[in-house]
């Protein structure tokens, strides 16, 4: 009688602490997978309208993806240069050079194909209202291209400083709220989204280069950021 009861006792005491242990390892986990997908839903509903098909410039393996997509002109005087490869990795040159006179070289960087961005990294930033030209080159042999002359001109002066002048209180006002750097670049790549550019004899149009640099401007970005970018920028290239 006394062991039965002693049992019973023990039970009594021990069942309750191996639930309360069950229930603390399950808690945290259930809690962040619902975290996270409560992160995911609010970027999805913060992410970029899709761009517009247009026709790309692929060389087998390789497509240009921006600068530029729907419009040459762009507002970032340091641009992100994008593609899509699918190949076999290897060593390439990005170049970029003036688009008229001599055309003269302005930059050129290694890159691995692999990479599938860079960025104009150099002292000197491009001058507004100019335009340029880039493409990949063979590391080795430059005549040997990868990809093909793209156009691009970085904003005039006056429309670039009333943008720029814009997402300042954009940001401002975003910091103000607490928003965290992923929501800040969502909102100035929705900004881009929208902002009209006009060419004469055309339909207007969007930054959409913009738009995409604007994502890729986060330093350690979430999963749930990463996963969307590369679902997004996929649609650029299809």
């Amino acid at each position: 009688m006394f062991n039965k009861n002693y049992r019973n006792l023990l039970n009594l005491i021990i069942l309750p602490l191996v639930i309360i242990n069950i229930t603390m390892e399950i808690t945290p986990l259930i809690s962040s997978q619902a975290f996270a997908q409560t992160r995911a839903n609010k970027l999805v509903s913060l992410w970029p309208r899709r761009p517009p098909r247009k026709p790309q410039t692929s060389r087998g393996s390789i497509c240009s993806i921006s600068p530029p997509y729907s419009t040459y002109i762009v507002w970032h005087d340091r641009p992100l240069f994008l593609w899509k490869y699918s190949g076999a990795d290897q060593q390439a040159k990005l170049v970029v050079r003036e688009y008229e006179g001599n055309q003269d070289i302005v930059w050129e960087q290694p890159v691995a194909l692999a990479a599938q961005k860079i960025s104009y990294n150099t002292n000197t930033s491009l001058e507004a209202g100019k335009l340029y030209q880039w493409r990949l080159v063979n590391a080795e042999n430059k005549l040997e291209k990868i990809t093909d002359w793209q156009t691009i001109q970085i904003m005039p002066s006056t429309e670039r400083n009333q943008i720029q002048s814009e997402l300042q209180v954009l940001e401002e006002q975003l910091k103000a709220a607490k928003a965290s750097s992923e929501e800040v670049a969502l909102q100035k790549a929705n900004y881009f989204s929208n902002y009209k550019i006009k060419h004469q004899n055309t339909e207007p149009t969007n930054l959409w280069s913009d738009v995409l640099q604007s994502l890729y401007e986060i330093n350690n970005p979430s999963k749930e950021y990463t996963e969307l970018l590369k679902k997004y920028t996929d649609e650029f290239c299809k």
